[in-house]
């Protein structure tokens, strides 16, 4: 019974033999229970939630939370309590589509939905608080499928998720047919914010939509969705502030129905993370947009969120390590100022996570060598840094995964197998032959794998060059420098958040460069997290980009950064398993919200980027086209001289599937308005680039007062 009191006073903050057995200390532990499931899912904690789970009322609650925290998400879905909410949202919607107006947006739909289905099938207050919960991490679990599938990988095989995909048909389309093509075009529609429209490569954006609804729902119901655009004010001239009022305007939600409702509202107020979260949807829903300039609209939402978040005091007042759960709020709130361009504003609230986690930071400078055969040291940067309190093996966040990588590459793409002889020492079995029916970046992937340049997730400078000069790391002359200690993982995520604030405060010049690499290589030092480290491989080829000695290892790592992603075998997996024991899902994603680390797109979209500078056009190409990233293809065509194969490939696509931006690119080419017009009237007035490029033309032509209507209705 002690042990049980002591397990329940570090989970929950109290214990058993202190709790009364009147109804209000019934209550209040349950609300404490809540909380603590609350936190367990956010820090990804699989013992707490475990530790939890005792088959009373809170059952179905719990389930959801432990398969959350493990990972499993599609298992949440599968549940029963979770297939019984989605199919009473799926059959409103099939109502609501066949008798009423067809124009509402998708999420006041399901708004809608769940409201119904907590005041009708839930018949009491502690019901309808459990349901708010499931709808939580029903939400939670779409969520993280999208994120999973965009940003860390492993890559779901979609058949595995057939059951998933046609539940998902049926609350988007409100159709029985399974049609994941339709299904991906209309969450795409309906993910539109500002006239501006989401990347179309992306892996199942239909999760992504249904997370934000669910997730809006219960941390948002106050306000209206993204489909209403935002013309709100900040009070005052802090745009950081973290008090009350700080946003005045016409957001607010018009609540209507009765003292039902309202009670409703202030029930959804009792889950003390769901702004948390859907802060968190927002800020990955604006990363998704195709657009040069952030969302308003998401903006407000993600701002609104995460202040919330910080004035929510209960869920960071736990004994156990709570100024790392802070910490790593305050990282994410710095992360989302720095997407939505507010980086003035990311200074303090980087510095504040600093200040939280107890990390001890220094950039001082010392005598060392870069170079093999350097004969004077000279002076050298260092970032001297110490967590407060030192992580050792005991501790649960240490992960076996962090460096994991296969020790072999694929001999499909014909890779040099490595084996280990009975001394211990490796050689290379020959490569199989080509393997057929590869794609273009295939055969450029058993290229390099031929050519033994990308073996490995963390790719040395040695590998890519036999005759490499350069360190791997500085050597300095005093060793301790490079002999620190470990970090905690939490203190690992800062101190890249304040890498970062380096490059937002600072010239993008050598200068700045040089100061933001000892905080990339403090955190790789110490491999305690995959996704920390891999942030950090990237963060490291970024900056060696710019350098003509390493820029060859940067676009490789990168590359392998790609790799690491897909369940095909590539060049840094050799077998399907290797894939998924390298780094579990629940290892993945236990930190992703807290790091800067592109989505899978994203980063292929930037390695397009880096080949076209480096020249390399041809891989540029193929990766572009992949993309679907027709500005970029037209771009390297016009520099090989080829005006005409770029008219004729946009014009092609504008036969298979004429879309308004296809329409501007083709304008963009021609130099012809009517191509605007045609985009503008084909997006129902909603393409703001399409005006955007009609202001342009006139304006370069010096027509002004024919440019102005055009900037307005943008």
């Amino acid at each position: 019974m002690a042990d049980a009191d002591d397990l329940m006073q570090e989970l929950c903050g109290v214990s058993l033999s202190a709790m009364d057995s009147s109804q209000n200390a019934a209550e209040e532990l349950m609300e404490r229970r809540l909380l603590a499931v609350e936190r367990a899912v956010l820090e990804s904690d699989v013992k707490s939630a475990e530790a939890l789970q005792d088959g009373d009322n809170l059952a179905s609650v719990l389930d959801m939370a432990k398969l959350v925290c493990d990972g499993e998400y599609a298992d949440v879905i599968r549940l029963p309590q979770a297939q019984k909410l989605l199919q009473s949202v799926s059959q409103f919607r099939s109502e609501e589509h066949s008798n009423k107006d067809e124009d509402m947006h998708i999420c006041g739909s399901i708004a809608l939905a769940l409201q119904s289905y907590l005041l009708d099938q839930c018949d009491s207050a502690e019901s309808r608080l459990v349901g708010a919960y499931e709808i939580l991490f029903v939400g939670v679990a779409f969520f993280d499928m999208y994120v999973q599938a965009n940003y860390t990988g492993p890559a779901f095989e979609k058949e595995t998720l057939r059951d998933v995909l046609d539940l998902v048909t049926r609350l988007v389309n409100c159709s029985t047919e399974s049609n994941d093509k339709k299904t991906h075009s209309e969450a795409l529609v309906a993910l539109q914010v500002d006239g501006e429209s989401p990347f179309s490569i992306c892996e199942y954006p239909q999760f992504l939509l249904v997370g934000r609804c669910l997730l809006d729902f219960v941390g948002n119901h106050a306000y209206n969705d993204w489909s209403v655009a935002a013309n709100e004010v900040v009070s005052g001239q802090n745009d950081n502030e973290v008090s009350d009022d700080v946003v005045e305007g016409p957001a607010k939600r018009q609540i209507t129905g009765g003292a039902a409702i309202r009670a409703l509202g202030e029930m959804l107020d009792q889950i003390k993370s769901a702004s948390w979260w859907n802060a968190r949807a927002t800020v990955a829903h604006e990363r998704l947009l195709l657009a040069k300039q952030p969302s308003n609209t998401l903006w407000f939402e993600a701002r609104r969120g995460y202040i919330q978040t910080l004035k929510t005091a209960e869920l960071f007042a736990f004994e156990k390590d709570t100024q790392y759960l802070l910490a790593r709020a305050y990282v994410e709130w710095g992360l989302a100022q720095h997407h939505f361009d507010k980086n003035k504003h990311g200074k303090s609230t980087f510095a504040r996570a600093k200040e939280i986690s107890g990390v001890s930071v220094q950039l001082s400078g010392s005598m060392g060598k870069r170079t093999k055969f350097q004969q004077k040291s000279v002076a050298q940067m260092v970032l001297l840094a110490a967590s407060k309190k030192e992580p050792t093996n005991a501790d649960e966040d240490a992960s076996v995964y962090a460096t994991a990588v296969a020790e072999s590459t694929h001999v499909d793409f014909g890779g040099k197998q490595v084996t280990t002889n009975g001394e211990g020492e490796s050689s290379a079995v020959a490569a199989a032959p080509p393997a057929d029916g590869l794609t273009a970046e295939e055969e450029h992937i058993q290229k390099l794998v031929q050519e033994g340049e990308a073996s490995y997730r963390n790719v040395n400078l040695d590998q890519v060059d036999q005759d490499n000069y350069l360190l791997e790391s500085i050597a300095f002359e005093d060793r301790k420098l490079t002999e620190q200690g470990n970090l905690q993982i939490v203190d690992q995520i800062v101190l890249l958040g304040l890498c970062l604030d380096v490059k937002n405060s600072n010239a993008n010049d050598g200068l700045t460069r040089e100061e933001m690499m000892p905080y990339v290589t403090r955190v790789l030092e110490n491999p305690n997290n995959w996704m920390v480290y891999s942030t950090a491989l990237l963060e490291r080829a970024w900056l060696e980009c710019e350098s003509s000695k390493r820029r060859e290892r940067a676009v490789l790592q990168m590359q392998a950064l790609v790799d690491q992603h897909t369940t095909r075998l590539t060049i840094t997996q050799n077998t399907l398993e290797s894939i998924a024991d390298s780094a579990p899902a629940r290892e993945r994603m236990r930190f992703v919200y807290s790091l800067a680390f592109p989505p899978r797109y994203a980063l292929k979209r930037d390695l397009a980027e880096r080949y076209f500078k480096l020249g390399v056009l041809g891989s540029a190409v193929e990766i572009c086209e992949e993309l679907e990233m027709w500005d970029d293809v037209v771009k390297c065509y016009q520099i090989l001289d080829k005006p005409m194969r770029a008219e004729k490939l946009v014009r092609e696509r504008l036969d298979v599937a004429p879309t308004p931006f296809m329409w501007v690119t083709l304008g963009d080419l021609t130099q012809d308005p009517s191509h605007y017009e045609t985009s503008w009237t084909l997006s129902k007035q909603r393409f703001a680039r399409a005006k955007r490029s009609l202001g342009r033309y006139y304006f370069e032509k010096g027509d002004h007062e024919a440019a102005i209507p055009h900037y307005e209705d943008a």
